[in-house]
């Protein structure tokens, strides 16, 4: 039996705020474009209960994780690797931890939405509904994103819409799986907004009166950098109505039967240490192209990698763990990371999968680094400030297939 219960919350800041995204934004937030939103959907499977949550944020810590887990597997009985949150990753929402060291995140307002989630979560697994069907529609959006970094680079722009519907033939429930930084706005614009996927899931919410769970997929060298007319709230409008007419009107569409899951949570730990001598060498060499760089987006770029560097110079070495999850439920297998995976990456991954739909869930529970394959490796600015050295992303690729692999000759 299948069960569903949704449910969002808001939790824009009243008050100006840092915004996390881009480097060259200093000063806080002045004014709301749209709502922050938390989005919780809860899958009931049998026995089994997942809670997904996806957040208006460019990305979550794992300690924020832990103390929602923490506090919910206190009021229900449920195992923490259950309960996954993952950052629409939209560059103009609220800074919640220490991930941009050059700004101060508001420790009281990281206290309230936490709060908020906790009590949502537990009054939301009360209200699930029984699931007559589940429709899945897919397709590929084409025109609005692709490869940020070479529009003949390879670009995951395939779609995957789930409806639950209950016995009246009414959506009660729905999630959206796509691939795509939302990075439509400005670096620039201090209104706080939760960007492309926040402005995708408004129009479908406005379209079939339900709030989509929105997750961003393998996007780390996804965008509609190379595509969009202007970097304004206009166009967002016009990518975003685009992209969901897409959607609206996807031809391909299946019936998903999910059965009793199976969890494998485990880890990848890289640890890398930084060659001071050439990490100073190529910050010294991206200040100098600072002051002759007047491309915008170029200009963008250059300050993030600026500051990346002056952050590897002050760490020296950085250990990363990553909590990964892989959730069989028949037809229905999603792929849990804490990064910004390539496209190419993921959508290898996909393609191994023995399910009829299979998700990726990327920057979830914690954030780690980009995980690019090797050729672009420098190529692309994922490329040039990961903190993976070339190969560890093939290596942890690998380590998912296996378990995947294992998953497949556990159900056969």
């Amino acid at each position: 039996m299948v069960k569903v219960s949704t449910s969002w919350i808001d939790v824009t800041p009243s008050y100006p705020i840092h915004i996390l995204g881009h480097s060259m934004r200093k000063e806080k937030s002045k004014g709301v474009h749209d709502a922050i939103l938390f989005v919780l959907l809860w899958i009931f499977v049998d026995d089994r209960e997942f809670l997904f949550v996806a957040v208006d944020l460019l990305g979550v810590d794992y300690e924020f994780t832990n103390e929602v887990r923490d506090k919910i597997t206190q009021k229900i009985k449920i195992q923490q690797d259950q309960i996954h949150i993952s950052a629409t990753h939209t560059h103009s929402g609220p800074l919640i931890n220490h991930r941009d060291s050059t700004k101060q995140y508001d420790k009281q307002y990281r206290k309230t939405i936490i709060e908020k989630l906790v009590e949502e979560a537990i009054q939301s697994h009360e209200r699930a509904k029984p699931v007559e069907k589940i429709i899945c529609s897919t397709g590929f959006s084409e025109g609005y994103y692709g490869n940020r970094n070479d529009k003949n680079w390879f670009g995951d722009q395939h779609i995957d819409f789930l409806k639950f519907i209950d016995d009246k033939g009414n959506v009660i429930a729905a999630l959206l799986n796509m691939a795509c930084h939302a990075t439509v706005l400005s670096p620039i614009e201090y209104q706080l907004s939760a960007d492309l996927l926040g402005a995708i899931r408004k129009k479908v919410n406005d379209k079939l009166q339900i709030m989509p769970l929105v997750n961003n997929g393998a996007a780390g060298d996804m965008s509609t950098r190379l595509y969009r007319q202007g970097n304004d709230f206009s166009e967002l409008e016009r990518v975003s109505s685009g992209i969901v007419n897409q959607i609206m009107n996807f031809k391909n569409q299946q019936i998903l039967s999910l059965s009793s899951p199976k969890v494998d949570t485990f880890q990848y730990i890289s640890e890398t240490i930084f060659n001071e001598k050439e990490a100073n060498a190529t910050l010294q060499n991206l200040k100098k192209q600072l002051p002759t760089t007047t491309d915008f987006d170029q200009r963008k770029w250059l300050l993030s990698e600026i500051q990346d560097y002056e952050e590897r110079l002050h760490m020296k070495r950085v250990k990363m763990i990553f909590d990964t999850t892989i959730i069989d439920m028949g037809d229905l297998q999603i792929l849990i990371l804490p990064c910004e995976l390539s496209a190419a990456l993921g959508a290898e991954l996909k393609s191994h999968s023995k399910a009829k739909i299979c998700m990726i869930f990327g920057y979830s529970n914690g954030q780690t680094t980009y995980v690019v394959e090797k050729k672009q490796f420098e190529k692309g600015y994922g490329g040039a400030v990961t903190k993976l050295v070339m190969g560890k992303a093939e290596e942890y690729k690998d380590m998912i297939l296996q378990h995947m692999k294992i998953k497949e000759d556990e159900n056969a």
